[in-house]
């Protein structure tokens, strides 16, 4: 409940009941727009929060709602209560479709119950009238026109109306076509007069042609008659029409009856579905706020991040472009009971007062608010106002008095559950006696348990809220360079007026402001340069937390990533390992089969001195084919495991990494070969360790095998260097690695081409980082910042896609892009 109820409109409540009556369906759910009011409790309104944001999930990701407008068909079923009341085609068509659209409904969240428990809850109260929907669908049309079929009767009936209507209007039309031969006619079509078919003969005719008189024109000129030999004809029509009449009454009388033996289920499910399009369009604009479901107790704690004052974004969102509202943190509760917002005019200090207290409102309404996730904001009843001037010249009333018309109801109504909203307390008096009564006012508030929030421009308030425990000091941030506002709260901080930086920036002249200076009282002078100084340093603090919590964020990503390498070397290795090992065993294999077929052939051929060289040349052929399997293998060893530990390379690296990852330098050839010394054999690219030599033959151990081979083919080669990674830190030169770079950036809040440019530099570094996967937290909104986003993802190179994030980790407030290597 808002006091004065007068102030709603000052919040923006009014144009947040605006925009639902837009999105509702039914003049009914318009209306419930219109008088929105608080829902009761705070179960009733937890209900109705889960309710509302179960409904903006169905809406934005599940099958369309089988919800349609329906009217207000009470004054319909007020007629059908007497006995013998036939409501027409038009009232039983629109009850027929409010039946069918419970039917749907219900069966929608029916066979979702499970998805959507709160919403289902409500609508299991819908009641079953399917007898009375199959009733009416049977007998009339979507059109509301009654089926020939409706019944056995009305089809004989209107069968046999057609066919003598068939057979009058042939007669007739051979009556016209020889009066028209004979030139007695003065149309040349038949037409209908008094319910009976007649053709139109010229006056000085007309006893020419025999029959019945039924009209004369207004010129008199033309006389209708009905030919002789067509009354009987006509005759039969008019009876049958009179017995269609009466059996359509009957019909009537009948669905009416099924209508009021529903009549009460009937009425409570329109109501039912009034309530679900009035919910439905809180569900729709909970969506175009970006609004989340906060938690909500009873403790009078606020307690957000992230906030935008909801009539602002919908302005914005109305006007187009891509201004948006910059986010607002609060902070009240139980330790902080009253917060005193300064700073200077059009510093924002009034919109985040408003924006807090309409929030309050719509939470009281079950309607979520645009806020972070995880925020919290509890239940406020009443929530006191008393924003703008006030005076009424009818009722005598100055601003001042005004205020303290409002004060007075506050100070007696205000309990531990209340929020008062009070902007430039105790303006339109004296300072100094205003500030006085404003002081007072905020200590027996603050003693009762209310949360108050104040704007005010008094230095004795910032001095109050300085000194008094449960009240704290707040402000608007505002850049000293341009003289401009930021719109950023800082709690905790009292703000200066600028008064006088202002004055100078919109051309007073300087004499003026320096006199004003020299006016203004020492102490106060200190005081603001105070203010000023503590502006500084908050600000400064504020930039060393952010580089802090960065850093925080690189190292624990940097962690990480070394936990998932090692664990990538670990299965590498013991892949590596198998691999080596069942490759040995096929050598071995293949090793031992070549001597047992050589030593065989020797046996064979008795020694023969030509078959023993033939098979000693075949043996020394296969040992060389094993050897180069055992080069390839150790080969494809070693690049794998070079492949997994090697750093990844920044695009702006150039050659300069290669140059730090040295080649073996190859030593001297008369530098001879000795056991330990590693050395490669002929150019195979693979560096084995040199086991045993001798003047005929060295023994070589690549990884777990060992080759034998000639002296003269091996090359020594110095030792392999470790490999050298160089870290690129903030604001240093040097390489990039993935450590430095986050997965997430968020843009929310900003104007789209200062969001493009934050986007291009992020990519660019996740680029140089060769990550695959990043995230852009934009938020839902009004879309615009989402579109121009994704229309940029289009044109950037290193793009291979992108796509909306699952709901529960974003839905369309998050777009997930994937990365490549730029074309």
């Amino acid at each position: 409940m808002i006091i004065p109820a007068s102030a709603a409109g000052k919040l923006g409540l009014d144009v947040l009941e605006d925009r639902l009556a837009a999105l509702t369906l039914s003049d009914a759910a318009r209306e419930k727009a219109t008088s929105w009011g608080p829902i009761g409790d705070l179960e009733a309104v937890r209900a109705e929060l889960a309710r509302v944001s179960e409904l903006a999930e169905a809406i934005e990701f599940d099958d369309p709602l089988p919800l349609k407008a329906v009217p207000d068909l009470q004054p319909a079923l007020e007629r059908s209560r007497p006995e013998g009341a036939a409501l027409d085609f038009g009232d039983l068509n629109e009850i027929r479709r409010a039946a069918e659209t419970s039917r749907l409904v219900r069966s929608f969240f029916e066979r979702r119950a499970s998805k959507y428990p709160a919403v289902w809850a409500s609508v299991n109260e819908l009641e079953d009238t399917v007898q009375l929907e199959d009733g009416i669908r049977a007998a009339v049309d979507d059109a509301g026109t009654l089926r020939d079929d409706a019944s056995a009767e009305l089809r004989r009936i209107r069968s046999g109306l057609s066919d003598a209507r068939t057979a009058a209007r042939n007669h007739v039309a051979k009556a016209l076509a020889k009066a028209s031969n004979d030139g007695y006619a003065a149309e040349d079509q038949p037409t209908i007069r008094g319910g009976r078919m007649v053709i139109p003969i010229r006056a000085e005719a007309k006893r020419k042609i025999e029959g019945f008189v039924h009209d004369v024109s207004s010129t008199g000129q033309t006389v209708y008659i009905e030919p002789a030999g067509a009354l009987e004809m006509n005759n039969r029509v008019r009876e049958l029409e009179l017995e269609e009449s009466r059996e359509i009454e009957r019909i009537r009388r009948r669905l009416t009856d099924l209508v009021r033996s529903a009549r009460g289920p009937l009425g409570r499910n329109i109501h039912l579905l009034h309530e679900l399009d009035f919910r439905r369009a809180k569900a729709r604009l909970s969506s175009e706020l970006d609004a989340v479901v906060p938690e909500v107790g009873a403790d009078g704690i606020i307690d957000f991040t992230g906030g935008r004052n909801p009539a602002l974004v919908l302005h914005f969102a109305r006007l187009g472009g891509d201004r948006t509202v910059v986010p607002l943190d609060f902070r009240i509760g139980a330790d902080v009971r009253t917060v005193v917002i300064s700073g200077p005019n059009a510093g924002g200090k009034s919109v985040a007062m408003k924006a807090v207290g309409l929030m309050a409102a719509m939470i009281g309404r079950g309607m979520p608010v645009p806020v972070d996730p995880g925020s919290r904001f509890d239940l406020f009843s009443p929530i006191f106002v008393d924003i703008g001037d006030e005076q009424s010249l009818a009722d005598d009333l100055s601003t001042f008095t005004s205020h303290m018309r409002n004060l007075a109801r506050v100070l007696e109504e205000a309990n531990d559950d209340s929020l008062v909203l009070m902007d430039e307390a105790g303006t339109g008096t004296d300072p100094d006696a205003g500030g006085a009564v404003a002081q007072a006012a905020l200590e027996r508030l603050t003693a009762c348990g209310a949360r108050t929030i104040v704007t005010t421009h008094y230095g004795s308030l910032k001095v109050f809220a300085h000194e008094t425990d449960g009240v704290e000091n707040a402000s608007m941030e505002f850049d000293r360079e341009r003289l401009a506002p930021t719109y950023r709260f800082q709690p905790g901080m009292p703000g200066s007026s600028y008064a006088s930086e202002i004055a100078d920036r919109v051309g007073l002249p300087e004499s003026i402001t320096k006199r004003a200076r020299e006016l203004l009282a020492s102490d106060r002078l200190r005081a603001e340069d105070l203010i000023r100084s503590l502006e500084e340093r908050t600000a400064e603090l504020d930039r060393k937390l952010t580089e802090l919590s960065n850093e925080r964020a690189r190292i624990d990503e940097h962690r990480g990533e070394l936990e998932s390498r090692v664990r990538r070397l670990q299965e590498e290795r013991d892949d590596i390992r198998a691999e080596a090992h069942a490759e040995a065993d096929r050598i071995l294999s293949d090793a031992n089969r070549a001597v047992e077929r050589t030593i065989r052939e020797i046996r064979e051929s008795e020694a023969e001195k030509e078959r023993t060289r033939q098979a000693r040349e075949r043996l020394e052929s296969d040992r060389e084919r094993l050897d180069e399997r055992a080069d390839r293998v150790d080969r494809r060893r070693r690049s794998r495991r070079d492949s997994a530990t090697r750093p990844q390379r920044t695009p702006d690296a150039g050659d300069g990494e290669r140059g730090n990852r040295q080649k073996p330098t190859r030593e001297s050839a008369d530098d001879p070969i000795a056991e330990g010394d590693r050395v490669r054999i002929d150019d195979q690219q693979t560096v084995g360790e040199v086991v045993s030599v001798s003047e005929r033959e060295a023994v070589v151990a690549f990884g777990s095998m060992q080759l034998r081979t000639d002296p003269s083919r091996l090359t020594k080669v110095g030792s392999r260097p470790e490999q050298k990674v160089t870290v690129r830190h903030s604001g240093q030169g040097g390489r990039l690695s993935v450590q430095d770079v986050k997965r997430r950036i968020d843009i929310r809040g900003q104007r789209v081409n200062e969001a493009v440019g934050q986007v291009t530099a992020f990519l660019d570094r996740a680029m140089a980082a060769g990550l695959d996967r990043v995230e852009i937290l934009h938020g839902k909104g009004t879309g615009a910042l989402r579109r121009a986003v994704q229309e940029y993802l289009d044109t950037y190179a290193g793009v291979t896609g992108y796509e909306d994030a699952p709901w529960e980790e974003g839905g369309p407030g998050v777009t997930i892009v994937n990365l490549g290597a730029a074309a």
